[in-house]
């Protein structure tokens, strides 16, 4: 969801809490908020700070948030009851398998106090190659700026951590699925509601897939493809757990 003033305004003024992101669509207020926290001379006594560092996947993943109420004055004539801002710093490490092969240095043959030789048949087998495998270290860093009406007292940095990292677990678990497995970005329906529908016919397939157990969607909507009468035994006959 896109960060709007309007949508800002209007769920605070109704009693609600909003946390949002500034993303490519608010490039200035983005490059003020990372100016602010990168800042070596801020004052950071009155920051709130959390970080956690979690291994799993084979990946070594630390979140950092820092909370500020410095620029809340800054952001409040535009962004209505904006209570703090926040950076959040992912930093992922991971190991990647990488073979190396090495070709056999060339035997040194000792110089002949004897009659020539004759050289080896071209025949002979060229020496194998030797493989070496080695584990290359990778550090990928990602850092994203937002704001939120709750006050510290209300989200401390470790409850935003909590609360982005719900986030992305629906971003990653739904949201993503539909754009990079069903292919909803690249949809040219535009007409007014069908989009709704086409995303909640997408949600119907997805859940049937985690519902059936199915852990590679794209293999299994392929099978269905060829056999389009499994798919219709999933709509019309009772679910299997088989």
């Amino acid at each position: 969801m896109h960060t709007q003033k309007t949508a800002c305004q209007h769920i605070d003024q109704l009693g609600g809490k909003y946390l949002f992101f500034f993303k490519d669509n608010h490039p200035t207020a983005h490059e003020d908020l990372a100016l602010f926290f990168q800042d070596p001379h801020a004052n950071q006594s009155a920051w709130g700070f959390f970080s956690q560092t979690e291994k799993g996947h084979g990946r070594l993943s630390t979140r950092t948030v820092r909370t500020s109420t410095q620029m809340n004055d800054w952001f409040a004539r535009e962004w209505t009851g904006i209570a703090q801002t926040f950076e959040v710093t992912r930093t992922v490490k991971r190991k990647r398998r990488q073979v190396i092969e090495q070709l056999p240095a060339a035997e040194q043959t000792p110089p002949s106090t004897g009659p020539t030789q004759a050289p080896p048949s071209s025949k002979a087998k060229p020496p194998k190659p030797a493989k070496q495998v080695i584990f290359v270290e990778e550090t990928s860093q990602q850092v994203v700026y937002g704001f939120s009406n709750l006050t510290p007292a209300e989200a401390s940095p470790q409850a935003i951590a909590t609360f982005l990292r719900n986030h992305w677990a629906i971003e990653n678990r739904l949201h993503w699925r539909r754009d990079v497995t069903l292919h909803e970005d690249q949809s040219q329906v535009r007409s007014v509601g069908k989009p709704q529908g086409l995303a909640a016919l997408n949600n119907i397939v997805l859940s049937l897939m985690d519902w059936l157990g199915v852990r590679n969607v794209p293999e299994q909507m392929r099978i269905f493809a060829a056999f389009p009468k499994l798919a219709l035994a999933l709509l019309l006959g009772p679910l299997t757990f088989e």
